[in-house]
This record gives C-alpha cells, sequence and structure tokens, in this order.
C-alpha cells in the first residue's frame, strides 16, 4: 500500500544499533546510495539530514549527492539554479554530516536542459557554441571539485548522461583539458556516469559508455544500469536472475557490462542502479512502461534482490560497486506521492529490507565508531 509519511514517523527511533549483531562481511568495497532532490535544496531542510543517516542505517558505505545544473539551450552555457542543490554552504553541511556519520561523499553533477529538464541525450542537444559550453562546463565542474576538495569528498563525477555526441572522441582534447584542471583542485577519484544499454548498442544516447573517449583519464568507469530483463507479466527472482545471462532479446547483461571493464581496464562502478514500484515494468526499467502500470512494492522487491544476487556473485574483481537510484533528500507531499509510490525511491517500502540485508545495515557507528540512532523505516 502506497505510504504517507508524517513528520512524527520520521522522528521515531528504531532499535538501538549496538544491540543488533555486526554485519557480514559486504561483497563491494562501494554499498552506495544516491540522494535527489529534483528542483528544490532539500538539503538544508531537517529532512536532508534525516535522509543521510537513513541511508547510513542501512548499512551504505558510501552517499552520491546529486546536484542539478542547467544548460541555457539558446546559449549553451552552464549555470547552477540557487533554488537547487548546487555547489554551495548546504551541500558543504550535508558532505560534513554524510562524513561524521561514517559515510565516504560522491559528489555527482547533473547537467540539465533548460527547455526539457532531462539529460542533454534526451534527445541529442548540440550547443550553439560548442566551446561556450566546454568553457562553461569547466568553470562549473572546477566550483564543483573546489568544494569536493574542501569538504574532503571522495569522488567527483565529471557529468552525467551527457550523450556520446558531446563525450565521443571529436572532443576527447576538450575533456582531457578539463580533467587535467579538476586534478589540479581536487586530488579524489574522478570518474564519468555514462549510460549503458545492451538493447541500443550502437546508440550514442543509450550506450553511452561505449563512446566516452577519455576513460584513460579518470579513476573509475561509472555507468548508469537499467537492464532489460523479463517481458514476463510475473517473473520470479530466479527468473530474473537467470535473465542477467540471457535476457529475452537473448543478450548477456553480465556479460555485456564485463566486456566493457575489461576494455577500459579500470574498476567499474555502477552510479546508478534501481528499479520502479511498477508492476509489469521488467524490461523497461528505466522507464516508466505502461501508462497503466499499477504500483506494485514486489516488483521492486525482486528485481533489487536479483540485480544484487547476481552483481555479488559475478561481480568479484572487476565491479568496484554500486550507487542505488534513489532517495530524496524530501518527504512526500500531495502533488509527489504518486511519484514517491511508483518511482525508484525505496525508502518506506518493502525494499529497502533488500538492501538494508545486502549492505549488512545492523549494527551500524558512525565516524566516532558509536552507535547511530535510526529514523524510523
Amino acid at each position: 500500500m502506497p505510504v504517507t509519511v508524517s513528520t512524527k514517523v520520521v522522528a521515531a527511533l528504531a532499535l538501538v544499533a549496538g544491540l543488533l549483531p555486526a554485519p557480514s562481511t559486504l561483497a563491494f568495497e562501494v554499498n552506495g546510495v544516491a540522494l535527489t532532490s529534483w528542483g528544490y535544496d532539500g538539503l538544508k531542510d531537517p529532512s536532508g539530514r534525516d535522509a543521510l543517516r537513513w541511508i547510513r542505517c542501512q548499512g551504505a558505505t558510501d552517499v552520491a549527492i546529486v546536484t542539478e545544473n542547467m544548460v541555457q539551450t539558446d546559449t549553451g552555457r552552464v549555470s547552477s539554479p540557487s533554488s537547487h542543490v548546487v555547489p554551495g554552504p548546504s551541500l558543504s553541511e550535508a558532505i560534513s554530516y554524510a562524513r561524521s556519520l561514517g559515510l565516504k561523499v560522491t559528489v555527482k553533477p547533473h547537467y540539465l536542459s533548460s527547455k526539457t529538464q532531462d539529460h542533454l541525450a534526451y534527445p541529442a542537444y548540440q550547443p550553439p557554441d560548442i566551446f561556450a559550453f566546454f568553457d562553461s562546463l569547466r568553470v562549473n565542474l572546477l566550483e564543483h571539485a573546489r568544494l569536493a576538495e574542501a569538504t574532503g569528498a571522495t569522488r567527483l563525477v565529471l557529468g552525467t548522461e551527457l550523450g556520446g555526441h558531446l563525450t565521443g572522441p571529436e572532443w576527447r582534447f576538450m575533456w582531457q583539458k578539463i580533467i587535467r584542471e579538476v586534478r589540479q583542485v581536487f586530488h579524489g577519484s574522478l570518474t564519468y556516469s555514462a549510460t549503458v544499454d545492451t538493447e541500443w548498442k550502437t546508440s550514442r544516447a543509450a550506450n553511452e559508455a561505449a563512446f566516452v573517449s577519455f576513460w584513460e583519464s579518470v579513476d573509475e568507469v561509472g555507468v548508469n544500469i537499467y537492464p532489460k530483463l523479463s517481458r514476463a507479466a510475473d517473473p520470479g527472482v530466479a527468473d530474473l536472475e537467470r535473465a542477467y545471462r540471457g535476457n529475452d532479446a537473448g543478450d548477456d547483461v553480465v556479460g555485456f557490462v564485463r566486456a566493457l571493464a575489461a576494455r577500459t581496464n579500470k574498476p567499474m562502478l555502477f552510479m546508478e542502479h534501481g528499479f520502479r514500484s511498477l508492476s509489469a515494468n521488467y524490461w523497461d526499467t528505466g522507464s516508466w512502461g505502461d501508462k497503466g502500470n499499477r504500483v506494485d512494492n514486489q516488483a521492486q522487491v525482486k528485481l533489487l534482490e536479483a540485480s544484487l544476487n547476481v552483481w555479488e556473485r559475478e561481480g568479484a574483481g572487476w565491479l568496484k560497486g554500486v550507487f542505488l537510484w534513489e532517495i530524496h533528500a524530501t518527504l512526500p507531499q500531495p502533488d509527489t506521492q504518486d511519484w514517491w509510490d511508483r518511482g525508484f525511491v525505496f525508502r518506506y517500502k518493502p525494499a529497502a529490507e533488500v538492501v538494508r540485508r545486502h549492505f549488512g545495515g545492523t549494527g551500524v557507528r558512525d565516524a566516532a565508531g558509536q552507535p547511530i540512532l535510526c529514523p524510523a523505516q
């Protein structure tokens, strides 16, 4: 059933962490969760801190905090709306608080079209002045880099789903210049967050990871993976696990992604990986699917269970970890409740228990070694 969250529920306390058994050995180095806000700087609200504490209480080792930056379509220049999560005081304070909880922080800029409010790959956006675009992107990334360095962030993402037309070989020299300048400011890990798709293998938008021309200049290959698995109406967990090695189109999802890791000879990170709470959404997991698809929390449970089982088993030696998509820094409101219920968010849903079990979310302590008083699940 859909859950409407009250502030009283949010303030409720879970069991004392010190009384719970210690977590088992984790499969990944990075057991991460992405924190978003979308159109509002939720990090400045108490709900933002509450969300960070909840993420840590699932056993997460890392959090990727998404910033929202706009590309003005008529000029191609990048700007950061002050009303959104951007490089600034609230982000700085959130990083410090996350680190005090024992979380490593990844700063993950998204660059969205001012016209479509979507990534620049959908549809492929061509800046009217490509050099103005890259220059303003450079300035913006350096601003992120300075904040990430000052706050002790672990990782900086150089962009998210810009599309292979902007990250491909044509503009490799621009990316290499930007990366050199960023490395002079930020001394943590660098990655880029590219789409990967087994069906649209030759698409510069859907399978951008195959076209990124600067993988050798970053520390980790970051991919956003929303796999096509099964066209069945109600597959079981075992069916979904098998589909990773042979989906309904005959694609080997695991083999496809592993081959990319082998080609780049870099550690791989799933910068986005998650599933909506929608019925019959086992194939187009990256989309809303049929408008008639109803809320189905068990679909999200099965997909997450199968996926984590597969990658923990298959990823040894090449998959550094995963950032599950997504948790919000704000609470659901009447106009966003349906979006929460049907979307990727897994807080206040049964899928949270799947994550907690795989991430070892018991006996969680903060950076000082003290038990964390956890928010209500």
